[in-house]
């Protein structure tokens, strides 16, 4: 340490050994949690990032980012900014801030889901191509997977869906059932374990068109051609509308349904629908 700390050899002259090593000892140990350590600077670290809500001090953050600024000057020279006005392909104006002397010229669209919609050009969709044909060929169960997500039938599933399967998931239902027929292959949302009972939590797709690329008409014919199937398989199916009911209403409702069931013939049950 500096001349005048503890370990001063001026200091030490003036004290004894067992009250030298008491001294040094508590400067090792924090004082919060009582976790000793080998010298001080490992407790001073620890105090930092384990105990301090602020990591440094403003002037010692301010000193840091004046140290960086000076090494980025050193390595980069003068940073020039450029801020431009764009207009996104949706219309929408936004503006963008970046330096012409680096390759990354900042974003081209207003948003994350502009950008995702993005159309491709011929040479990129070819070269889009050709890095998942490497990839196919480096790691065959890639392609399989890939496959198997599109013949399925499986999808991803809502909040909702998740939260009444996890409230009957002591009555041994569980989530995903894939149903083939002859028209299409349907994904049920939870399924009992002997797969006599399917549930569906239905959710705003299933009652109004959405967007202007969600059709509508299709969602219709597949609850359709389900119902059918469900009462030719004897089966009972149980769709509830998770927009307007609570959990637990959706649950009771399961429940008392499966009472009331005869268990032998095909019946469709629901909760929360105008009709």
């Amino acid at each position: 340490m500096a001349d005048g700390g503890f370990d001063s050899p001026h200091l030490h002259q003036f004290l004894s050994p067992p009250l030298k090593l008491s001294i040094i000892t508590l400067m090792r140990v924090c004082e919060i949690c009582n976790q000793e350590f080998d010298n001080f600077q490992q407790k001073a670290n620890h105090v930092r990032w384990n105990h301090k809500e602020e990591k440094y001090s403003p002037e010692g953050l301010e000193r840091m980012k004046e140290s960086t600024r000076s090494s980025n000057l050193k390595r980069f020279g003068e940073k020039t900014i450029v801020t431009e006005t764009r207009i996104c392909k949706c219309g929408t104006s936004f503006n963008v801030s970046f330096s012409p002397e680096r390759s990354y010229k900042g974003r081209s669209t207003c948003s994350p889901k502009c950008w995702k919609s993005r159309e491709f050009t011929e040479e990129s969709n070819a070269k889009r191509g050709e890095t998942l044909k490497r990839s196919y060929k480096d790691n065959p169960e890639l392609l399989k997977s890939v496959i198997s997500r599109f013949t399925s039938g499986r999808r991803s599933s809502s909040k909702p869906e998740r939260k009444l399967a996890e409230s009957l998931r002591d009555l041994g239902f569980k989530r995903h059932h894939v149903v083939k027929t002859q028209d299409i292959i349907f994904d049920v949302d939870i399924v009992s374990h002997d797969k006599k009972v399917w549930i569906e939590s239905d959710g705003i797709w299933h009652f109004e068109k959405v967007h202007e690329g969600h059709n509508f008409e299709a969602t219709k014919l597949r609850d359709s051609i389900e119902e059918e199937e469900a009462l030719k398989r004897n089966v009972l199916l149980i769709r509830v509308n998770n927009q307007n009911t609570t959990i637990e209403q959706q649950r009771e409702f399961v429940l008392q349904s499966i009472k009331d069931w005869d268990g032998l013939t095909g019946a469709v049950k629901k909760l929360g629908f105008d009709v």
